[in-house]
């Protein structure tokens, strides 16, 4: 079974129709009244469930699913949250389904590391889905109120992600895994160019760590800028 390069046609038309489903909770989010909104984020978060077990009870089928198979990345940790986030809001996880979690599954999603399965097998479907409905998710969840990060919880992300790294490093040395790409940059990713340059072992993790921490500040700026502009356009239209 063929699969798919990086940024080819099949790969761009996911990231398209990904891009639309995140659009659409994002919209439904703006119009929808409030309980028709909690209900949406129901919805989410049992389709970010439902397509991470598709992919393992797909996994067992076929007879790959092991130890390199756990949910032992940031997107399958995410997945766990974001079901409990859904019947069990509270401020520690929904700072990490926003990060890392949407720029985890947005980063998987750019550069997957399933690229050896066809874009429309049942492993391509359900891994793009998994990841596209964590981002709806955490999304509509910030739009409507339910998740509000916080500049002033930076340190929450990066406590989580140093732990972490710490517990996934030596249990991807002991079993011979690469969870979280840890071990080494996933092929065709940023992080190959962060290897060339670093090098493996500690000079990999010293670079990991500052492109963590970038990224963690990036996000929490992004988001800032956005919700400036946004309040900025409402204080407008309240003007006049």
């Amino acid at each position: 079974m063929k699969g798919f390069s990086l940024f080819e046609a099949a790969h761009i038309w996911w990231l398209i129709s990904s891009a639309v489903i995140v659009a659409a909770a994002a919209v439904a989010g703006r119009i929808a009244d409030r309980e028709t909104n909690l209900r949406i984020s129901r919805w989410l978060a049992v389709a970010v469930i439902f397509f991470h077990f598709a992919e393992c009870v797909h996994r067992m089928h076929i007879g790959t699913y092991g130890i390199n198979a756990l949910p032992l990345h940031i997107c399958a940790i995410s997945s766990y949250m974001v079901i409990i986030h859904t019947f069990r809001p509270n401020r520690i996880l929904g700072e990490l389904l926003f990060c890392p979690g949407i720029i985890g599954a947005i980063a998987a999603m750019l550069y997957p590391n399933w690229t050896e399965y066809a874009p429309l097998s049942i492993m391509s479907i359900t891994c793009f889905l998994a990841h596209v409905f964590i981002i709806a998710y955490a999304l509509h969840a910030i739009i409507i109120g339910l998740i509000t990060p916080s500049v002033r919880r930076w340190y929450i992300p990066v406590i989580y992600l140093a732990v972490y790294a710490a517990c996934i490093i030596p249990f991807d040395k002991h079993f011979h895994m690469n969870f979280g790409f840890l071990a080494g940059p996933s092929p065709g990713s940023p992080l190959v160019a962060l290897a060339e340059v670093f090098g493996y072992g500690t000079g990999y993790y010293v670079g990991y760590a500052l492109i963590t921490v970038t990224g963690v500040f990036l996000c929490y700026g992004i988001y800032y800028l956005i919700r400036s502009v946004s309040a900025g356009r409402t204080d407008e239209r309240s003007d006049h």
